[in-house]
């Protein structure tokens, strides 16, 4: 999932963005603020993505970290196989991420989580 100013976090996955627009509206004195990534090679294709910090943006990111909250205060952060845990599956093998993350989806305690994720995890 794209970062933009309908979905700032990517999902509930990438926060550092709008973390970085909410601290820039903190000095801002009610001005526009617009938080943007520049790539800048080739790997990234020299793109740019961001957005305007509206309200709507911060109240996604309020709304994200509290789920974050939640899941750390409760304990779940189960490791997810593929994508940006590549390491994680290198270590245990790719099936064995599998397996482990097929167990943990049907844990009712962990649906918030693996709704949030699954996406990340397709094939």
């Amino acid at each position: 999932m794209d970062q933009s100013a309908d979905a700032p976090t990517a999902g509930g996955t990438r926060f550092q963005l709008p973390v970085y627009g909410l601290f820039a509206r903190s000095l801002a004195a009610g001005g526009r603020v617009d938080a943007r990534y520049w790539f800048i090679s080739t790997k990234g294709r020299f793109e740019e993505i961001g957005y305007e910090v509206t309200d709507a943006v911060l109240d996604t990111l309020r709304a994200d970290l509290e789920f974050v909250h939640r899941s750390i205060t409760s304990g779940q952060f189960p490791p997810k196989p593929g994508g940006r845990f590549d390491e994680m599956t290198t270590l245990l093998g790719r099936e064995g991420m599998q397996r482990s993350w097929q167990a943990l989806i049907a844990v009712p305690e962990l649906a918030e989580f693996v709704a949030v994720h699954t996406a990340e995890t397709e094939p």
